[in-house]
């Protein structure tokens, strides 16, 4: 019964938190880029019955696990791209695009947020790729679960490391 419980208080921090997030955004129909390709908010934040995570429209590219998935190829063909990385090279201060990541407390945030910001710089050649780094735009906690939304920016690094 106690797994169920973290799992109904799993879900409904993940939908509140997305619900919150994207109603305060100015952004209609952002495009929602997962950071933690093993902690899906879509297989988190929906019942075993549904897929509805939020009444508000988004766009959701999956990764990890994810691609090549009929999920995965959908969100590209929406997009109309050819690849993940056509889609991430354009994430960068794209104010539309967030990345969000839902994380236990077991997980470590700082390791996941550095092998981004490394793969932008060791993918994107010139000022795309060479400075950037994630930048938290909002964050909900509960009970040591949390759910982080950054965007990606070009240029100074004005944060410390988590």
């Amino acid at each position: 019964v106690s797994a169920l419980r973290m799992e109904k208080q799993q879900r409904q921090l993940v939908r509140q938190s997305l619900e919150t997030f994207l109603v305060e955004s100015s952004q209609k129909d952002p495009l929602l880029v997962q950071l933690n390709p093993g902690v899906s908010i879509v297989h988190v934040g929906s019942g075993p019955l549904s897929e509805e995570v939020s009444g508000q429209a988004f766009r959701l590219l999956p990764s990890g696990w994810n691609i090549g998935s009929p999920r995965y190829r959908n969100a590209l063909r929406t997009l109309a791209a050819n690849g993940g990385q056509e889609v991430l090279k354009n994430t960068v201060n794209d104010p539309s695009t967030y990345f969000v990541l839902y994380a236990r407390p077991w997980d470590d945030v700082a390791e996941v947020v550095m092998i981004w910001e490394e793969y932008f710089r060791d993918h994107f050649e010139g000022e795309v790729g060479s400075k950037c780094h994630l930048e938290i735009a909002r964050e909900f906690h509960d009970q040591g679960f949390r759910f982080i939304v950054y965007q990606m920016k070009s240029g100074r690094v004005d944060r410390l490391d988590e």
